[in-house]
């Protein structure tokens, strides 16, 4: 990125997927590097993908480079990422503590250029405490298939407040957490702590369904049946 800024013009800025990898946003990496400039410029570079734009650049800095501001990337991939996508992004944004759900949702009511509808209908599904794009894939996949909307980083306390488990989502007023389990939790000790984990919640009067990649991606109607 500062390699492609070299020897351009003021006004040029950091944007898209390479904007959004160092906010630390969940983004596909490009195979270029993405530039955005308000007004008229060209740059003749195959490894550079330059984006004009009309309207000035909301920006700040990163590790000293000019970026485009977390809310303007966020925007700026409504039109090369699924709705799904960019759900994981913003959600990612919030983590990384870049932005949160209700800014987001205020700078879509503003948003001076296109995809306003589905930056709008992202940003309202935008939710804090969400560890990764597969636990925003699993929420997304309930909520569209009609279910309740489950609570993301629901916390299991004692009588005195003393935190005892944290569940990725779940529906608390019955006591039902749904879980996505990635590959680590095949690695070393993991199963059996997982195990324990499992047994204390249970104990604690809770259901808990575990979803890994091969049911969400390529049987979700199972996994919606089964929270259903």
């Amino acid at each position: 990125a500062h390699a492609a800024l070299l020897g351009q013009r003021d006004g040029i800025v950091i944007s898209h997927q390479t904007a959004a990898q160092l906010w630390g946003g969940s983004v596909r990496p490009s195979a270029q590097i993405h530039l955005a400039v308000h007004g008229d410029h060209r740059i003749k570079r195959s490894e550079i993908k330059l984006h004009r734009y009309r309207y000035p650049m909301d920006t700040s800095r990163v590790l000293g480079l000019p970026v485009t501001s977390p809310l303007m990337t966020f925007a700026h991939l409504a039109r090369d990422l699924d709705l799904i996508d960019l759900v994981a992004l913003g959600d990612s944004l919030v983590r990384a503590g870049r932005l949160t759900p209700e800014a987001a949702v205020a700078h879509a009511q503003t948003w001076p250029g296109q995809m306003r509808h589905k930056i709008a209908l992202a940003s309202a599904l935008i939710r804090s405490g969400v560890d990764s794009p597969q636990e925003t894939r699993l929420r997304l996949l309930l909520t569209m298939a009609g279910l309740p909307e489950p609570t993301a980083d629901i916390r299991v306390t004692a009588e005195d407040g003393t935190l005892l488990r944290r569940l990725d989502l779940g529906y608390a007023q019955c006591r039902l957490a749904v879980e996505y389990d990635g590959r680590w939790h095949l690695q070393g000790d993991q199963p059996e702590r997982d195990r324990v984990r499992k047994e204390d919640l249970q104990t604690l009067g809770w259901d808990i369904i575990t979803v890994d990649a091969t049911q969400l991606y390529e049987d979700p109607e199972a996994v919606v049946a089964q929270v259903h």
